[in-house]
């Protein structure tokens, strides 16, 4: 498969859709990988974070459409609502307690991004999709410019 026919099918698949297709060169680490420290529990952590990303992490909601027997899509963990990425990444009350300081976190970076173009975290707030984006490989968002400083824009 040519780098062309695989970026063509990233844009095309929904589940490659938090890919940033751009960034794959051959010889080249993706940025997954140059960004996560070398110790056990990271590889571990990049390894789940890839899966989210290419869309082969198995959430309750994938085991539901593809399972034989009834099997719920509904969270495992809080009993609320099916199981999807978005879901998972913001917004289980069960993984509340895990996610808050991060979360805050990001928001203080966010806001300190000084460009008018780029994405404000109301936004991002508001649109759940973006936000999972942000959290999962903003180097899309970058690419789409809504995420950038003065000088990247």
């Amino acid at each position: 498969m040519t780098l062309v026919r695989f970026q063509t099918e990233t844009e095309q698949s929904k589940s490659l859709q938090k890919c940033n297709d751009t960034c794959l060169k051959i010889g080249i680490v993706y940025k997954l990988w140059s960004s996560i420290e070398s110790n056990i529990k990271d590889v571990r952590l990049g390894g789940i974070k890839a899966r989210l990303i290419t869309g082969t992490y198995v959430l309750q909601s994938n085991t539901s459409k593809f399972n034989q027997h009834e099997v719920s899509a509904v969270c495992p963990l809080c009993q609320y609502e099916d199981e999807d990425v978005e879901h998972f990444i913001l917004k289980c009350y069960a993984l509340f307690k895990y996610r808050k300081s991060y979360i805050e976190e990001l928001k203080l970076i966010i806001n300190s991004i000084n460009n008018p173009n780029a994405c404000s975290w109301e936004r991002l707030v508001g649109d759940i999709c973006l936000l999972t984006q942000l959290i999962l490989n903003p180097s899309v968002l970058v690419k789409q410019k809504m995420l950038c400083s003065e000088k990247t824009c």
